[in-house]
């Protein structure tokens, strides 16, 4: 499986501030239930964009058993997108890197696009959404387990995933699934094999998928939940699953049986 690097380097970028719009600009506003497209050329391209933000949403929320969770982007709350005339001015407004197809502030419950990118639009927009969303129920100074983190956004990545699914399972077969207690202690920042990335993400995506498949996503907003309320992950997983996960262990060998009645 190849790790796009846009992908791993996208949120190193995400606390630079967005700049003011070009000033020759004339930009114009569609407002839907949750979100706020912000556009200056290409009214089509942003009720396009605002069509899937809105499925992605639904999703999202559905996955994350967050679906009843009352004023989550409403009103003054919606989160905005702001769709750039062109690459050129996208990354001159927001200072993102060359590469990029998108730029999320998660303090601002923003993310920014340029016109026309299909790259944003099936992989980057509900990848960043999910971010912002599960980040914003945690608290953002809450710290959890950087696999659950990207593991939640990258399932949201339905184009993906399915491909991400496979290649968990050759690992699997082939004794290269990394450990959980490395997984959780793994510090992207000093990862240099591309290798050792893509397990990462690829183990990520499978986990989330299978709390979320197997046990549904009640519970998992409720493991979410505890995890936000200031427990380990360990107390997190007893307190959720009694009797089936109690620690991080547990996980690991009704995990790798899934994968064995898999494949």
């Amino acid at each position: 499986m190849r790790v796009s690097m846009k992908m791993l380097l996208y949120m190193a970028f995400a606390g630079f501030a967005l700049t003011a719009p070009a000033a020759e600009a004339k930009w114009q506003e569609l407002k839907l239930k949750h979100f706020i497209i912000h556009y200056a050329q290409d009214a089509a391209f942003a009720k396009r964009v605002g069509r899937k933000a809105e499925s992605y949403y639904d999703s999202i929320m559905r996955d994350l058993g967050m679906a009843r969770h009352d004023g989550f982007w409403l009103w003054d709350r919606r989160a905005r997108i702001v769709i750039y005339p062109n690459h050129e001015t996208f990354v001159k407004g927001t200072r993102a890197p060359s590469w990029a197809a998108g730029k999320a502030v998660a303090s601002e419950r923003l993310i920014a696009t340029y016109r026309g990118s299909d790259e944003f639009l099936d992989s980057v927009l509900p990848h960043e959404m999910t971010h912002l969303i599960f980040n914003e129920f945690l608290g953002f100074e809450r710290e959890v387990p950087l696999w659950l983190n990207e593991g939640v956004a990258q399932w949201e990545d339905q184009l993906n995933r399915k491909r991400t699914l496979a290649f968990v399972l050759r690992l699997h077969a082939g004794g290269k699934l990394m450990p959980l207690s490395e997984l959780t202690r793994l510090d992207l920042r000093k990862v240099k094999a591309r290798g050792q990335a893509a397990t990462f993400y690829a183990q990520s995506v499978s986990l989330v998928g299978f709390l979320i498949e197997k046990y549904g996503s009640r519970r998992f907003r409720q493991f979410c939940g505890h995890l936000r309320d200031g427990k380990t992950l360990d107390e997190a997983l007893r307190f959720t699953y009694p009797g089936q996960i109690r620690n991080i262990e547990a996980l690991e060998h009704v995990w790798h049986r899934h994968l064995e009645d898999a494949t």
